[in-house]
Protein backbone atom coordinates (compact mmCIF):
# COMPACT_ATOMS: atom_id res chain seq x y z
CA UNK A 1 0.00 0.00 0.00
CA UNK A 2 1.65 3.17 -0.59
CA UNK A 3 2.40 5.73 2.03
CA UNK A 4 -0.68 7.98 2.36
CA UNK A 5 -3.77 5.58 2.05
CA UNK A 6 -3.28 4.01 5.67
CA UNK A 7 -4.42 7.41 6.90
CA UNK A 8 -7.34 8.20 5.07
CA UNK A 9 -10.16 9.25 7.08
CA UNK A 10 -13.66 7.60 7.30
CA UNK A 11 -16.17 9.37 5.09
CA UNK A 12 -18.70 11.68 7.00
CA UNK A 13 -21.75 8.95 6.94
CA UNK A 14 -20.07 6.50 9.07
CA UNK A 15 -19.14 9.64 11.82
CA UNK A 16 -22.92 10.55 11.69
CA UNK A 17 -24.87 9.37 14.26
CA UNK A 18 -27.74 6.97 13.57
CA UNK A 19 -28.00 2.86 14.10
CA UNK A 20 -28.57 1.61 10.45
CA UNK A 21 -25.08 2.72 8.23
CA UNK A 22 -23.80 1.57 4.85
CA UNK A 23 -20.31 0.78 3.88
CA UNK A 24 -19.63 0.88 0.55
CA UNK A 25 -15.78 -1.14 -0.20
CA UNK A 26 -16.31 -0.82 -3.83
CA UNK A 27 -12.88 1.54 -4.83
CA UNK A 28 -14.28 4.73 -6.08
CA UNK A 29 -16.47 4.92 -3.04
CA UNK A 30 -13.27 4.98 -1.11
CA UNK A 31 -12.13 8.31 -0.35
CA UNK A 32 -8.76 7.76 -2.17
CA UNK A 33 -8.40 8.02 -6.31
CA UNK A 34 -7.79 4.86 -8.13
CA UNK A 35 -5.01 5.77 -9.49
CA UNK A 36 -3.13 5.98 -6.24
CA UNK A 37 -3.81 2.49 -5.33
CA UNK A 38 -1.73 0.22 -7.26
CA UNK A 39 -3.98 -3.12 -8.69
CA UNK A 40 -2.17 -5.35 -6.07
CA UNK A 41 -3.08 -3.31 -3.10
CA UNK A 42 -6.81 -3.21 -3.75
CA UNK A 43 -8.00 -5.91 -1.51
CA UNK A 44 -5.18 -4.65 1.45
CA UNK A 45 -6.24 -0.87 1.17
CA UNK A 46 -10.30 -2.09 1.15
CA UNK A 47 -9.60 -4.56 4.40
CA UNK A 48 -8.14 -2.03 5.86
CA UNK A 49 -10.71 0.40 5.14
CA UNK A 50 -13.70 -2.71 6.62
CA UNK A 51 -11.48 -2.87 9.46
CA UNK A 52 -11.59 0.97 10.51
CA UNK A 53 -15.22 0.83 9.78
CA UNK A 54 -15.62 -1.72 11.48
CA UNK A 55 -13.96 0.32 14.71
CA UNK A 56 -15.63 3.18 14.60
CA UNK A 57 -18.96 1.28 13.67
CA UNK A 58 -18.61 -0.53 17.11
CA UNK A 59 -17.55 3.03 18.89
CA UNK A 60 -20.59 4.37 17.77
CA UNK A 61 -22.92 1.86 19.12
CA UNK A 62 -24.26 1.20 15.38
CA UNK A 63 -26.62 -1.48 15.58
CA UNK A 64 -26.35 -3.21 12.05
CA UNK A 65 -23.97 -2.00 9.11
CA UNK A 66 -24.08 -3.02 5.58
CA UNK A 67 -20.84 -3.90 4.07
CA UNK A 68 -21.32 -3.48 0.27
CA UNK A 69 -18.24 -5.94 -1.22
CA UNK A 70 -19.90 -6.41 -4.69
CA UNK A 71 -20.25 -9.85 -5.91
CA UNK A 72 -16.72 -10.01 -8.24
CA UNK A 73 -14.92 -13.51 -7.69
CA UNK A 74 -16.40 -13.49 -4.33
CA UNK A 75 -12.68 -12.67 -2.82
CA UNK A 76 -13.45 -9.82 -0.83
CA UNK A 77 -16.42 -11.02 0.37
CA UNK A 78 -15.35 -14.58 1.56
CA UNK A 79 -12.63 -12.57 3.35
CA UNK A 80 -14.60 -10.22 4.95
CA UNK A 81 -17.01 -13.44 6.07
CA UNK A 82 -13.86 -14.66 8.04
CA UNK A 83 -12.92 -11.45 9.85
CA UNK A 84 -16.87 -11.12 11.19
CA UNK A 85 -17.14 -15.28 12.16
CA UNK A 86 -13.66 -14.23 14.44
CA UNK A 87 -14.70 -10.96 15.37
CA UNK A 88 -16.69 -11.47 19.13
CA UNK A 89 -18.88 -7.86 19.02
CA UNK A 90 -20.92 -9.38 15.72
CA UNK A 91 -24.50 -11.00 17.30
CA UNK A 92 -24.80 -12.59 13.35
CA UNK A 93 -23.93 -11.53 9.53
CA UNK A 94 -25.92 -12.40 6.93
CA UNK A 95 -26.50 -11.89 3.13
CA UNK A 96 -28.35 -8.18 2.87
CA UNK A 97 -31.73 -8.12 1.02
CA UNK A 98 -31.15 -8.64 -2.21
CA UNK A 99 -34.45 -6.63 -3.37
CA UNK A 100 -31.73 -3.61 -2.32
CA UNK A 101 -28.41 -4.60 -2.70
CA UNK A 102 -28.73 -7.33 -5.13
CA UNK A 103 -25.99 -10.33 -4.33
CA UNK A 104 -23.35 -7.76 -3.68
CA UNK A 105 -23.52 -7.10 0.43
CA UNK A 106 -23.43 -8.44 3.91
CA UNK A 107 -25.68 -7.23 6.64
CA UNK A 108 -23.84 -7.31 10.74
CA UNK A 109 -25.81 -7.22 13.75
CA UNK A 110 -24.04 -6.36 16.43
Amino acid sequence: MTEGNSSKTLPQVLNSPQKYRELDLHLEALPVSASAVNPEEILSFQLEYFEKAMDNALVQGLETLVIIHGSGSGVLRNEIHRRLSQNRHIRFFRDAKREKFGYGATEVSF
